[in-house]
């Protein structure tokens, strides 16, 4: 069984649109190949609406970010786009889609007139175990390494932290802020280009604070990859 969503969709896919010619040969009733089409068309649904929100969610992050804007460049109010709507699932919807495959999986496999070319027909023939490295345990790949943003952080002329990293081919950067008051690592904002500059504001005239940031790249469905930066931290004062 794949482990990630997408593959599980295009196994159960596959699965339940041949299921039903062999149906007779496994003694499979109706009920049980309804149910397991049904499954397949919900649990593609359900990603899809999923998926759908992401977009929604990224919508909404880019018009309150344009809301938000204090660059240097002008920037076009985004379209705000309506919530997606709910799916509409079949009459047999329920839990455990996976689970009622593998039990009919084990069935299949268990009777007399299973064999290998139905099994790969189906999808049901695990592929052999990849050996694992010399080294042992799981390293990081090349593209988690690269991607850890190194952020670099002065004030501008109105004393407020500016930010600056390598976007490179990242969808976005999500950035935390601590200010020390207590409300630990809070987000500070979704930045889609490679610098922001903090607008909160400053400290009381003449007073200090340590604020620290760290971030985290996104990818195009917002979200997280790769590793957090190393903390970087300022000392912003009140004018």
């Amino acid at each position: 069984m794949p482990a990630d969503d997408a593959g599980r969709q295009t196994w159960l896919n596959n699965f339940a649109g041949k299921i039903n010619n062999y149906a007779a040969l496994f003694n499979i009733t109706a009920v049980d190949i309804t149910q397991v089409q049904n499954d397949a068309s919900d649990w593609s649904k359900m990603l899809a609406y999923q998926e759908a929100l992401k977009e929604y969610k990224h919508n909404v992050t880019t018009y309150k970010n344009h809301l938000n804007h204090t660059g240097k460049t002008t920037v076009v109010l985004t379209a705000l786009t309506l919530a997606p709507a709910l799916p509409v699932f079949s009459s047999t919807i329920k839990a455990d889609i996976f689970g009622r495959a593998a039990q009919m999986v084990q069935s299949i496999k268990a009777n007399k007139n299973y064999t290998e070319n139905i099994g790969k027909d189906l999808g049901i023939i695990g592929a052999e175990p990849t050996p694992a490295p010399h080294t042992g345990g799981n390293l990081p790949t090349e593209r988690a390494a690269e991607l850890k943003p190194v952020l670099k952080i002065k004030l501008n002329k109105g004393g407020r932290p500016w930010i600056k990293w390598k976007k490179g081919q990242t969808h976005a950067l999500r950035i935390e802020v601590d200010r020390g008051d207590g409300k630990g690592f809070i987000l500070l904002t979704i930045a889609t280009h490679h610098t922001y500059t903090d607008m909160f504001a400053l400290p009381l005239i003449n007073t200090t604070a340590i604020w620290k940031y760290r971030g985290i790249y996104l990818d195009n469905h917002e979200e997280q990859e790769g590793q957090w930066s190393e903390l970087a931290q300022i000392t912003v004062t009140g004018i």
